[in-house]
């Protein structure tokens, strides 16, 4: 299986749960699930520069759009994309469907 973290409005925060190497992707991987998108840091910056904070529906609906376009540019996979989404990056994902 592999996932794709998306963190929150403020997800440059000491933890960095979502990046590679994290305590959390370690865990996952542990239980033979992979993350992708090793470039993406976090959804604010990593979709194409997305910014925004609050609440900004315009920005989760933009950010949503820049997710769908980066996962319909993954290579063809029999493995499911799970999308683990905290705070506001749940916006986001949400919009992405």
């Amino acid at each position: 299986m592999i996932y794709l973290p998306i963190a929150g409005t403020w997800g440059a925060k000491d933890d960095e749960w979502f990046k590679q190497g994290s305590w959390f992707a370690r865990l996952l991987q542990g239980h033979g699930i992979d993350r992708v998108g090793e470039s993406l840091r976090f959804w604010s910056t990593a979709l194409g520069g997305t910014w925004g904070c609050g609440n900004d529906h315009l920005v989760w609906d933009h950010a949503g759009e820049k997710l769908t376009a980066w996962q319909e540019r993954l290579p063809m996979r029999d493995e499911r994309l799970i999308v683990i989404a905290h705070s506001w990056g749940g916006a986001v994902a949400a919009y992405a469907l």
